[in-house]
């Protein structure tokens, strides 16, 4: 449900908020109030998803130093690996979807 938010930042239902929400319907979204989200959550998926290999089959992480999974062979690995890669990208790809929001409806002064 949360990636469904990011859709929000490229479609045209991320500028006005929906008539379903109470105080807020039909009202248009702040930018701010959706560029600092999409950006924090974008730094806070980064970090969960990101790693650093520093050797022996071991990678640093948030929550310290893990062992990579032992695969019977290559082509599970790379099953593994495919799989896994979208995780990796959510968090650089919010972040600039948020920019992008930002950039497309920065008011500029006169």
């Amino acid at each position: 449900m949360i990636a469904l938010l990011a859709i929000g930042l490229v479609r045209g239902w991320g500028e006005v908020a929906p008539r379903w929400i109470p105080l807020l319907g039909g009202k248009p979204v702040r930018p701010m109030a959706a560029v600092v989200p999409s950006v924090a959550g974008g730094l806070i998926l980064t970090a969960l998803f990101s790693s650093i290999p520093v050797g022996d089959g071991r990678r640093l992480t948030l929550f310290g130093v893990t062992e990579n999974a032992a695969y019977v062979n290559e082509a599970w690995e790379t099953l593994a690996t495919i799989c896994i890669a979208p995780l990796a990208l959510w968090g650089p790809i919010t972040i600039v979807l948020g920019l992008a929001y930002h950039r497309r409806r920065k008011v500029t002064k006169a």
